[in-house]
C-alpha cells in the first residue's frame, strides 16, 4: 500500500488516443476500458508519479531457506561447507481498487555471509545442495558462526491482465541459519586390538569430544599408543 497521504491511480487508454493514457474515473465498476497502469499521487492535488518497489514491501515476499551442507550444525576447520537458498522468482495476489493485482519480485542478487569476518560473497546463483554445488566456504577458525543469504528483488506489478510494468528500486530480504559449531578435529591412532573400543567416542579430539580451541595436539592425554613391538624370536 502507498505510504500515508498517497493513493493509488489507475491509468487506462484514451478513448480516441491509445497511445495515450488518462485516469480510469468508472475503475473498479466493471465498466469502460481496464486499467494498463497503476501510478500513485499525493491525495491533495499534485502530479502523479510512477509505482516504486516501496509500495509493495508489506507483500508477503517469499524469502526463502537457507540449505546448509553438512546440515547438523556442527563442522570442521577448513573442510567445506555449501550453503544454498531456495529464493527463487514469485508472484503474489490481492486486490487494489477492485482489481485483482499481482506482483512479482525477481531476485537479482545473493549475498552470502558465513559470520566469521571474512568477505561475504554476492553472487547471481543461488547455488545448488551437493553434488551440485558451484561455490562452498571454508572457516579458517574455530568458533560458533551464523549463515545470513540477503536477496536483493526487483519487482514488477501487473493489473487486470495488463501487460507486466516494471516498478523502481528495489527491496531487500534477509533469512539466517542457526548457529554453527565449527572445531578442530585430530586423528587418534588406537590400539589394534581394540578395534571396538567403547570409550573412543570420548577420547579429546574426537568428534564426540572436540578439542577447545586453546588446546593442541601433542598434550600427554593425546599420546599415540603404538602396537606391541613383533619378538624376533615369534614364529613366522
Amino acid at each position: 500500500m502507498p505510504a500515508p497521504g498517497l493513493e493509488f491511480i489507475a491509468l487506462c487508454p484514451h478513448p480516441d488516443d491509445p497511445k495515450r493514457e488518462i485516469e480510469c474515473r468508472s475503475f473498479g465498476d466493471g465498466e469502460g476500458p481496464d486499467p494498463v497502469k497503476v501510478v500513485v499521487q499525493p491525495v491533495d492535488p499534485g502530479p502523479p508519479r510512477p509505482v516504486t518497489i516501496e509500495e509493495f514491501k508489506n507483500f508477503p515476499v517469499a524469502k526463502g531457506e537457507i540449505l546448509l551442507q553438512p546440515d547438523q550444525g556442527h563442522h570442521t576447520v577448513n573442510m567445506p561447507v555449501v550453503a544454498a537458498t531456495t529464493a527463487r522468482q514469485h508472484i503474489v495476489s490481492g486486490e487494489i481498487l477492485g482489481y485483482p493485482f499481482h506482483v512479482r519480485f525477481t531476485p537479482i542478487s545473493y549475498t552470502f555471509d558465513y559470520g566469521d569476518a571474512t568477505d561475504p560473497i554476492t553472487t547471481s546463483d543461488p547455488n545448488s545442495p551437493y553434488p551440485n554445488n558451484r561455490f562452498w566456504h571454508e572457516w579458517p577458525r574455530t568458533g560458533t558462526f551464523t549463515i545470513s543469504v540477503t536477496t536483493t528483488w526487483s519487482g514488477a506489478y501487473q493489473v487486470a491482465g495488463s501487460p507486466w510494468v516494471d516498478v523502481e528500486g528495489t527491496l531487500t530480504t534477509t533469512v539466517s541459519s542457526e548457529p554453527q559449531q565449527v572445531s578442530e578435529y585430530h586423528i587418534l591412532l588406537k590400539h589394534p586390538d581394540t578395534p571396538d573400543d567403547p570409550g573412543y567416542g570420548g577420547y579429546p579430539g574426537t568428534p564426540g569430544n572436540p578439542l577447545p580451541p586453546d588446546e593442541l595436539p601433542g598434550r600427554p592425554d593425546h599420546t599415540i599408543t603404538p602396537p606391541d613391538p613383533v619378538r624376533e624370536d615369534s614364529p613366522t
